[in-house]
């Protein structure tokens, strides 16, 4: 009976060790892929945010081109969108989606739900925009604290960060299928990003990719595998309140798996991306059971049992035993080759080549493939030797070799890039990935990983990289171009006024010669009307030219600020009934009324008298210029406010008196309230026949800036046009910061 059961025994623990090597290999075949899809994404993510900012103005267009080129559904398997989160100042959101509702066509863009963060990272650019993931255009992902959380730890540290389990915009809050998203921060090119504070002022928004953790998994080729449970759980830390680690479920590959089952073959390992740490629990479907009749081990121990009570009876058994037992030994071995087939098959079938290192008998596996990506020939390969180091880029060995100390010493994860000798001599790079096993000693048994060509992407990423310092060099010339050309017209409007100012006295002189002459000729004509005729044209060409050579040279002098304006404390009513008196004939010839409307206690304000009335007097010559016959010009005094400065940082307000003038004319269009306060700007409605040079309203502007007022125009509900010029009833003079460039 010893002998029986120790032969048993040991079957069990031949059979028991062999089905562990094969668990502990599935194990780490799947933790390498997952960890190599992982990566594949992440560096997919690298590249779109090297994309995002080699672009100066990213269009959709652009957007789309990029987002085809990629061909998600081949080398982007589980991903379920990817997109771009500008960083939006909360008081610049209405314009934003005005904007976005314009440029992506998509007449329903929002962004949502409110929120009233100074910054808004609502979904701007998405791929592919089908199926559910239209809903989440617009979608803050700030807003929800899960995907908050990864944001910020994102900006902060200027790495890829995945988010917490979490359920996708698409699926809605109830859904079962949890998932999670990958972001990466894009800060303001040129910007120092060497610190927390100073990445958080120059982040210019991120870009993402977002899956389903079930549709992930289902590329994972290895993890499909009948008989191989596996469940992963996102490790949300340490809570001694709750009880302990606190894991939240991902992924189930068996959710109906009987928990009961006993002598079960099991595996937990830890896989940290994207600074979470996933748990991965791995369990034989199919238990290893002492008492199973398909168990050699069972089979002789009960088969010894029965030989030992029989042995007197039943001697020719113990032959027939014995022939048992090397079946079941040559059994063994067949189940041991054909794990080895299916470990080679499995290599074969993956993208990447696959290697595998045995420490404790110095044995080395590469895949088919995994020869071809080394330069050798196409076919699986077992030697007692690394190939890595014959074919190594010298500057790379010590690298390596540290990382390799650092990954059996302290778990760290294996995973670089190196550059290994082609055949033709050339050099290529590759991303050698593994994970390894110990023994019950803490020594290495076993590592296996993958080797992927990432040769395309590095030269990719490079060109990328060279594109965006061209274009920055671009943009640099452009604008110190524009620079130039905006100081050479600066300098060229300072000229031209300082000139016309200066030429004020040789302008008018030969003007008002004219003018004399004209009277004189006119009053030696009396009885001739012909030439009494032609003198009073010749007067009426000379006054329209003075008029037109008065204001050229106000706005010039006012420009070149050498018109002097002093204001003092006047009664604006006085003002406007004296400029309505020089105005009387006018109004006369039209049989035009004018009506006061008083809304203020106090009617003195800081004036100039002269320049002041100038401006009175330019405004109520275009309303009798506009208005009807018989009709009426309203002119209303109230009281107003200004603010306290011109720049952005000056706060407060100051009391203000302003001055309407409201006609019944034929109004100004919506879109020229501003411009017909433009130099040589007439209103479109009364550009043709009502005469007039097209400066009176600048030159207005111009004295009212002089005065720290403001003159604007507006609609009249009754018909016409309102001009409103605003005083203050304190005058401060013009700082440099405040003087119009």
């Amino acid at each position: 009976n010893g002998a029986t059961g120790t032969f048993a025994y040991h079957l069990y623990r031949q059979d028991r060790d062999d089905a562990q090597f094969r668990f502990s290999i599935d194990a780490a075949i799947v933790t390498v892929e997952i960890r190599d899809r992982l990566r594949q994404h992440s560096q997919f993510l690298q590249g779109l945010r090297a994309f995002v900012t080699s672009v100066p103005e990213l269009k959709p267009a652009d957007w789309e081109r990029f987002s085809r080129m990629q061909d998600a559904h081949t080398h982007l398997s589980g991903l379920q969108a990817f997109g771009f989160l500008p960083a939006v100042p909360q008081e610049g959101l209405h314009a934003f989606s005005a904007r976005a509702r314009e440029t992506l066509k998509q007449p329903g863009f929002h962004v949502f739900p409110p929120s009233e963060a100074a910054l808004r990272f609502p979904v701007y650019l998405l791929w592919p925009l089908s199926g559910g993931n239209a809903r989440g255009l617009g979608y803050d992902l700030s807003t929800e604290p899960t995907r908050q959380e990864a944001m910020e730890q994102s900006r902060d540290r200027n790495d890829l960060v995945m988010s917490r389990r979490l359920q996708l915009v698409l699926d809605g809050p109830d859904s079962q299928r949890p998932g999670f998203i990958m972001f990466l921060p894009i800060y303001e090119i040129g910007q120092d990003v060497s610190n927390v504070v100073q990445r958080r002022k120059a982040l210019k928004g991120y870009v993402f990719a977002a899956y389903r953790m079930s549709d992930l998994m289902q590329t994972i080729n290895h993890a499909q595998q009948r008989g191989l449970r596996l469940q992963i759980f996102d490790d949300w830390g340490f809570d001694s309140s709750k009880g302990g680690a606190q894991l939240a479920l991902m992924y189930d590959a068996i959710p109906d798996f009987d928990e009961s089952r006993k002598n079960m073959l099991s595996e937990e390992r830890e896989l940290g991306f994207g600074t979470r740490n996933w748990l991965l629990r791995f369990e034989e479907h199919h238990p290893f059971d002492w008492f199973s009749s398909q168990n050699p081990s069972s089979i002789v121990l009960v088969s010894g049992i029965i030989l030992s009570v029989l042995t007197a009876l039943l001697l020719w058994l113990l032959t027939r035993q014995g022939q048992n037992a090397m079946a079941l030994a040559q059994g063994m071995t067949s189940k041991l080759e054909q794990s080895r087939l299916i470990f080679r098959l499995a290599a074969e079938g993956a993208n990447d080549g696959l290697w595998y290192r045995n420490f404790q008998q110095n044995h080395w596996f590469f895949s088919e493939r995994a020869m071809v990506l080394l330069g050798q020939p196409k076919a699986p390969y077992q030697t007692g030797e690394d190939l890595l180091l014959k074919l190594l880029h010298p500057d790379d060995a010590n690298r390596r070799q540290q990382a390799l100390e650092a990954h059996l010493r302290q778990g760290t994860p294996y995973d670089l890039e190196v550059r290994l000798k082609r055949p033709d001599g050339s050099w290529g790079w590759i991303q050698l990935k593994g994970q390894a096993t110990w023994d019950n000693e803490g020594h290495p048994a076993l590592m296996a990983g993958a080797i992927s060509d990432i040769h395309h992407r590095k030269q990719t990423e490079l060109e990328l990289l060279q594109h965006r310092d061209h274009l920055q060099d671009l943009v640099d010339e452009r604008t110190q171009r524009l620079e130039n050309a905006l100081m050479n017209a600066r300098e060229a409007v300072r000229a031209k006024s300082e000139f016309l100012a200066n030429m004020s006295h040789e302008l008018r002189t030969p003007l008002h010669a004219m003018l004399g002459f004209a009277n004189i000729g006119q009053s030696k004509a009396q009885g001739q009307e012909k030439l009494n005729h032609y003198f009073e044209r010749i007067h009426q060409s000379a006054e329209r030219l003075l008029s037109l050579v008065n204001d050229l040279l106000d706005l010039a002098k006012l420009e070149a600020k050498k018109m002097e304006v002093l204001p003092t404390q006047q009664d604006i009513q006085r003002l406007c009934i004296h400029v309505i008196e020089e105005l009387a004939p006018l109004l006369q010839k039209k049989s035009l009324t004018t009506r006061f409307e008083i809304h203020t206690e106090d009617l003195v304000a800081m004036a100039d008298p002269t320049r002041f009335a100038q401006v009175l007097h330019n405004l109520l010559s275009n309303a009798i210029r506009f208005s009807p016959e018989h009709g009426c010009i309203t002119l209303r005094l109230s009281d107003a406010q200004l603010p306290a400065g011109r720049r952005s940082s000056d706060q407060g307000l100051m009391l203000a008196l302003s001055v309407c003038v409201e006609d019944r004319g034929p109004g100004i269009p919506e879109a020229e309230l501003r411009s017909i306060f433009d130099k040589f700007a007439q209103s479109s409605r009364t550009r043709t026949g009502a005469g007039g040079t097209g400066l009176g309203l600048a030159i207005c502007e111009e004295i009212m800036l002089a005065h720290r007022g403001r003159i604007y125009a507006t609609h009249n509900p009754l018909g016409g046009a309102r001009l409103i010029a605003t005083l203050p009833r304190e005058f401060e003079p013009l700082t440099q910061e405040d003087a119009r460039p």
